[in-house]
């Protein structure tokens, strides 16, 4: 292995270590309704025959960096009821102490934010590729950029969209699983609320609040 190989995943590795070692916790809190496992991460709560789980400090999955970037939460909807129930992307909120709004991100944004960065569009190339090809050598080539992908190096791993809560109706009986992905909270915050409301098909909403403390 050549050494400049090397010392790039020393490197890495070592990023990686020091992320982990400083990365906040997120761990459930007391809520009115709410059914709290601190060990599992979990805060669950049923009303209105709709069950709302969410699990913090869930991603395990390629990339790592989304959880030191992004808060994602795994969410977990589960409708009882007769009807079809919608939950949508707007009413999908997080909220410090002080009040700060955090937006619910759309998959592709955090995908692209957290993809290696090839260069956009493809472009053709001519130059020295010992960095890029993993061999000291003059090379020339197509050079694709994220989303499309020619040479196998390029193979992208990410799970961030396969597995995102999918928005939108949700039929009788049916469960919708998967990760919702919120900005990165503020230093200075402490204390988290998440704020869930699925809506029927005669207008009316059911808000489901779940509360988070953050440990660092």
């Amino acid at each position: 292995m050549k050494p400049t190989r090397i010392y790039t995943i020393l490197m890495v590795s070592a990023l990686l270590f020091a992320l982990t070692a400083c990365a906040p916790s997120i761990i459930p809190a007391p809520a009115p309704g709410a059914v709290l496992d601190t060990d599992a991460r979990t805060a669950s709560m049923t009303q209105d025959g709709i069950t709302v789980t969410v699990v913090s400090d869930a991603w395990r999955y390629d990339p790592a960096d989304v959880k030191y970037l992004f808060t994602p939460l795994y969410l977990q909807v589960q409708n009882n009821t007769d009807e079809r129930i919608l939950v949508s992307r707007g009413t999908t909120l997080l909220f410090d102490e002080y009040n700060t709004q955090y937006g619910a991100l759309r998959p592709e944004e955090v995908d692209r934010a957290v993809t290696p960065l090839y260069e956009y569009p493809p472009v053709v190339f001519w130059g020295g590729a010992g960095t890029y090809w993993g061999w000291d050598d003059w090379a020339w080539g197509l050079s694709s950029g994220y989303p499309y992908y020619i040479y196998p190096h390029d193979y992208y791993t990410s799970q961030v969209i396969p597995k995102s809560f999918r928005y939108g109706i949700i039929a009788p009986g049916a469960r919708v699983v998967g990760f919702v992905y919120f900005q990165e909270p503020e230093p200075i915050a402490q204390r988290l609320t998440v704020s869930i409301t699925p809506e029927f098909s005669d207008g009316a909403a059911s808000e489901f609040r779940f509360n988070f403390v953050i440990e660092k």
